[in-house]
């Protein structure tokens, strides 16, 4: 207990980079990653086990849209808003849950097309996996936030910056991560190719969106300077993105900067959502918080 409140002090205070947050168990027996298929640069890429009948039909009350309830907390709930801000002539709708003023991590979800907040607010849909980052935020000293995107462009990424600006602010040591699905990815290769200013992040989740190889010639990359950590996860069987240009542009990152922090989780069989019903938010939040 001792070594446990020395490392909680040093968190708080920042005085180590090596000491970096890290997030407690949350139903890890239940969102903990299936069978490794395929282990490759010492483990950064990742083919794993994903399978319909288990990780849908077993797992789902009602196929694709509510998850069994044990796979649930309502503490994740706990002040729970939906809000809006506005910025200029413009007004962002989103939801929030955790901690605000002194978060010592923020994440923000963005939607793909066709979606709104209420996708990442979900407690029941996708498997659950909403409700476990939403008890990982309250559980941990956290902040999670889910806006609604209405234009994926320049003025969609100014959005979305003001929005986490607003954050951060009251947040000023807190680490940032996005977490960004499908065409929330259009937002999201803005900030990392240096398009769209946002306030310093920590890391990216790249979940199941477009490979985009400017990233390689960004400051990130191409530059002697700090390295931003990246995950991302896809299906082999996507309709929407082809992982096999998502894997070309995390080995060439790798090829680039062999010791960038960058990982692949590929999912065995797994559609276009499924990174976002399977993705290990612990376990990635993890690995980002220790390399940002």
């Amino acid at each position: 207990m001792k070594a446990l409140g020395v490392s909680l002090i040093v968190i708080w205070l920042g005085l180590s980079a090596a000491a970096a947050q890290s997030l407690a168990p949350f139903k890890d027996n239940l969102f903990g990653y299936p069978a490794v298929l395929e282990n490759s640069q010492g483990g950064a890429f990742l083919r794993l086990d994903y399978r319909v009948e288990r990780d849908i039909d077993e797992r789902d009350k009602i196929r694709g849209a509510k998850v069994k309830g044990y796979f649930v907390s309502m503490r994740g709930r706990k002040g729970q808003q939906d809000l809006s801000l506005n910025v200029g002539n413009r007004r962002i709708e989103y939801a929030r849950t955790g901690q605000v003023r002194g978060a010592r991590w923020i994440v923000v979800y963005l939607h793909g097309r066709g979606g709104d907040r209420s996708q990442g607010i979900s407690d029941y849909n996708f498997g659950g996996n909403f409700n476990r980052l939403k008890n990982l935020a309250v559980r941990n000293n956290g902040l999670y936030v889910a806006p609604s995107i209405t234009d994926f462009g320049e003025q969609g990424a100014r959005d979305v910056a003001a929005l986490i600006s607003h954050y951060a602010n009251q947040a000023p040591g807190a680490k940032l991560v996005l977490a960004c699905g499908s065409m929330g990815g259009q937002i999201c290769w803005q900030y990392l190719k240096g398009q769209v200013a946002v306030p310093r992040l920590s890391g990216v989740l790249m979940l199941a969106t477009y490979a985009d190889s400017g990233f390689l010639g960004s400051a990130y990359v191409s530059q002697n300077a700090r390295p931003l950590p990246v995950v991302f996860g896809h299906g082999t069987l996507d309709g929407a993105f082809a992982w096999e240009k998502t894997r070309a542009l995390f080995e060439s990152i790798k090829a680039a900067r062999p010791d960038y922090p960058v990982r692949m989780r590929l999912f065995n069989t797994g559609k276009h959502g499924t990174p976002i019903r399977m993705i290990d938010w612990r376990q990635e939040l993890n690995w980002i918080f220790s390399k940002s």
